[in-house]
């Protein structure tokens, strides 16, 4: 029999073979790791070097880290197994408002004032002179006056004035309205859709990581 160098042998030979091995975050790396091992761990390899098969697995992670990633958000989604309807939908309206006015005010407004008065006033002097014989003064002139004043003021003042007021607002809106359905529509049975769940997981996110590994790396040949 010919002798043969197994994932296993390398692996125990040179255990850095698998340090550039990248996988998404959430996934193991060491339950992978046991699961090629358990899968392929007979089989020969296809590149037996030990520098060359660590490069190889470094492209591996390359190549499949997309694969496997959408894999794992597929195994690690929640949802209900017996309904098949999950719709949501967003309405969205948006307006614009505007509004005008207007305001006009006017204001008259007159003032009357009034004021009239009489005044009088007399006046009387009298001249005396004395004869050169005498020590009596008699009368010899007299002036008498009168004087009559009159007054009288009116006024009248008159103010007017108007205003105009115009306004003028505007207002954008935006509502949302969501609707969310979900359920069963009806068209499948229950118990369909459970078998289908079923068979679903069945399947195992390690195996089938390990299977793309092994048939990649591994000359799957049994003696």
């Amino acid at each position: 029999m010919l002798s043969k160098l197994t994932i296993v042998g390398l692996s125990q030979f040179s255990p850095d073979i698998w340090d550039n091995l990248n996988l998404p975050e959430g996934i193991d790396k060491e339950v992978f790791i046991s699961e090629v091992i358990r899968q392929g761990g007979e089989f020969s390899l296809v590149y037996p070097d030990a520098d060359f098969m660590k490069y190889q697995i470094g492209e591996f992670s390359k190549k499949w880290y997309h694969n496997f990633e959408r894999w794992y958000q597929a195994y690690k989604f929640e949802y209900e197994a017996l309904y098949n309807l999950d719709v949501k939908s967003t309405i969205t309206e948006e307006g614009h408002n505007e509004e005008e006015g207007e305001k006009n005010t006017t204001d008259s407004r007159r003032d009357t004032s009034s004021n009239s008065g009489n005044s009088s006033s007399s006046n009387s002097n009298t001249h005396s002179k004395a004869a050169y014989d005498s020590q009596a003064f008699q009368p010899t002139e007299k002036d008498e006056g009168s004087s009559n004043l009159n007054s009288h003021n009116s006024g009248e003042n008159t103010s007017n004035g108007s205003s105009n007021e115009k306004t003028n607002a505007s207002s954008n809106h935006r509502i949302v309205t969501e609707e969310y359905r979900r359920g069963n529509q009806g068209i499948t049975m229950s118990q369909e859709m459970l078998l289908a769940e079923y068979n679903a997981w069945r399947s195992n996110i390690y195996t089938m990581m390990a299977e793309v590994f092994v048939s990649e790396f591994c000359v799957c040949i049994y003696n």
